[in-house]
């Protein structure tokens, strides 16, 4: 009887999502943001994966990445029952670190690691062999520490990101580490200065990752253009 409650206790806690081995909530990468028809949109489907990023410290603008979510918890929905693995992600925990990852020196004033607030449901796996998937933004270096990071600019620092949450099951769960290069610059990199008021390009996050033609007449680049 005793071995029978202990097997209970095991079997409750698989079809509950307990998950304690940091492997069952994971990033696969950077999704490319299509800009096309004048609309930002993305989707873990798309394939598309950013290997590394850049970031124009000069522009202000946090960098956002587009993180694929992925999660190898089971659906267990039954007739008697809702699924109570899908998983609601509310919270990454972001340090900033060297090439060979020594956490970045930014001085008193900006913690590092940092926590920043997402909000991704990542629905599960319907079986063992496909995990489930989902995009969703996260600001990987918020638009407050651009001027901490100067010492930096020519350089390529590393965001080491873990994602928490809870199931709806109400269980916690935490991500693997992933870890994501960002390439500093400032000036007008990533930016071709023209004469007017126009925006062209992938101009989705401006600042970061690909080029955009802005005009020097646009109030948002007259800083960047006068540079």
């Amino acid at each position: 009887m005793r071995h029978l409650f202990f097997i209970t206790l095991i079997a409750s806690a698989l079809l509950s999502g307990c998950v304690t081995d940091n492997a069952s909530i994971y990033v696969s990468g950077n999704v490319v943001v299509n800009a096309g028809d004048g609309a930002c949109e993305f989707s873990a489907e798309s394939g598309i994966l950013r290997p590394f990023g850049v970031y124009n410290l000069s522009f202000p603008a946090p960098y956002t990445a587009i993180p694929i979510f992925n999660s190898t918890l089971r659906n267990r929905a039954s007739d008697f029952r809702s699924d109570p693995n899908g998983v609601l992600l509310t919270n990454a925990t972001v340090e900033l670190q060297d090439s060979v990852g020594n956490p970045l020196n930014l001085g008193d004033t900006f913690p590092n690691p940092f926590s920043v607030p997402i909000s991704v449901f990542v629905p599960s796996a319907n079986t063992d062999a496909q995990p489930s998937s989902m995009a969703g933004t996260m600001d990987l270096v918020p638009n407050s520490y651009r001027g901490a990071l100067t010492p930096f600019v020519g350089s390529t620092i590393v965001a080491s990101v873990t994602t928490s949450g809870k199931t709806l099951g109400d269980i916690e769960v935490e991500s693997s580490e992933w870890r994501y290069p960002i390439e500093l610059c400032n000036g007008q990199c990533l930016f071709t200065c023209s004469m007017g008021d126009i925006l062209g390009g992938n101009s989705c996050f401006p600042g970061q990752d690909q080029a955009v033609i802005v005009g020097a007449d646009n109030p948002a680049f007259a800083a960047i253009c006068s540079m």
